[in-house]
């Protein structure tokens, strides 16, 4: 049987954040190391390829290892996911790249050889940035869940207090 990644790609992506200095993690990639950044832009974000039989959240865990070292993260939730429908040998191909939320921790960044520098910014760098334009709207949906969690917890606090106050 043949290997399905010629049909379909499965890949993931992790948009760390450290919620202690306020900024998301990218990584510059080594110029032509797959061809990606002519189409993609120089700036990345930990990830890579999920492997037919692996599992996608082992998959995760591995290329965070391999690309940035041993830290320790919390994986939150996807906040976007992109298909793409591109032509690979005149036949069809579809990629599927899910975009992963993950609090950074404690750890030292040590990137892999994939890759030549990293670095800590701000949403608003981002958006302003045009050479980030390809992992910005990851970024920007990341943003939006971290405002969403941050308005939840505000709520249950007030609920939680109210009831206090009931007491």
């Amino acid at each position: 049987m043949k290997d399905n990644h010629e049909h379909f790609q499965l890949s993931q992506k992790v948009v760390l954040y450290d919620p202690v200095v306020k900024r998301f993690l990218l990584l510059k990639e080594i110029d032509g190391m797959d061809g990606s950044e002519k189409y993609e832009g120089p700036w990345d974000l930990p990830g890579g390829r999920v492997s037919n039989d692996e599992d996608p959240k082992v998959s995760l865990k591995r290329e965070l290892l391999e690309e940035v070292g041993e830290i320790d993260f919390e994986i939150k939730d996807v906040v976007l996911v992109n298909v793409m429908h591109v032509r690979n040998d005149m036949k069809g191909l579809r990629r599927c790249r899910a975009y992963y939320l993950a609090i950074y921790k404690s750890g030292d960044i040590q990137i892999s050889d994939e890759h030549t520098e990293f670095r800590w910014e701000t949403i608003e760098n981002v958006i302003k940035n045009k050479e980030y334009e390809p992992v910005r709207e990851a970024i920007e949906k990341a943003t939006e869940f971290l405002k969403r969690t941050e308005y939840l917890n505000d709520l249950k606090r007030l609920q939680a207090d109210f009831d206090n106050y009931k007491k």
